[in-house]
């Protein structure tokens, strides 16, 4: 493959106007129970590797925010972005004496088949042959605590100062936890 041939291919494949981009995505609209499921996902991940990992129980007492991120995050509020898995972030302060291992990511099955079954990557499709709904990854960061979560991650998101928040910020952020403000956009890309 030529050069230009190269760069053309790699120019289609970050098109995200292309239609290869909308293969396998769900389209279907994201309600409060949705994010009740995924909220629970998260809280049982957690419960889980703690269990598993017992030095890790103060992190339990140091949780900011549980939030829907990335593309979920948009299409909850846009219903057009579609949606290829699920990410889920728990935020912890970052005054904590132990850290939550950054490069750590669980990967659960949503459920049910409301939204379909996430559509595998090549490197992806032989991993999760049992799941019967999306893929929900479950990953989480230490982030500064202000005076309040959404302040806390509104400046987490705006100042980027790890490529983790320069990806979430390109994208949507949906409350999960604290469950009172459930389903509140804290951060929307295309509405900045």
């Amino acid at each position: 493959m030529s050069k230009r041939t190269r760069t053309e291919f790699q120019s289609q494949l970050s098109d995200p106007s292309k239609e290869w981009k909308k293969l396998g995505r769900s389209y279907d609209k994201i309600d409060k129970s949705d994010l009740k499921i995924l909220l629970k996902h998260a809280t049982d991940d957690l419960d889980s590797f703690v269990k598993k990992h017992p030095k890790y129980k103060q992190l339990k007492s140091k949780i900011i925010a549980v939030c829907l991120c990335q593309g979920g995050g948009l299409h909850y509020n846009d219903g057009t972005t579609g949606i290829r898995d699920f990410d889920v972030y728990t935020f912890f302060s970052d005054d904590c004496s132990i850290r939550y291992p950054v490069r750590r990511r669980a990967v659960k099955d949503f459920g049910i088949n409301k939204f379909g079954k996430t559509y595998p990557t090549p490197k992806e499709r032989n991993n999760y042959p049992d799941f019967i709904g999306r893929n929900v990854d479950i990953m989480a960061r230490h982030i500064e605590d202000k005076k309040n979560y959404i302040e806390s991650l509104q400046t987490y998101l705006t100042e980027q100062k790890t490529p983790t928040a320069f990806h979430l910020a390109q994208k949507g952020v949906v409350v999960l936890w604290p469950e009172n403000d459930i389903g509140k956009t804290i951060w929307n890309k295309k509405a900045i």
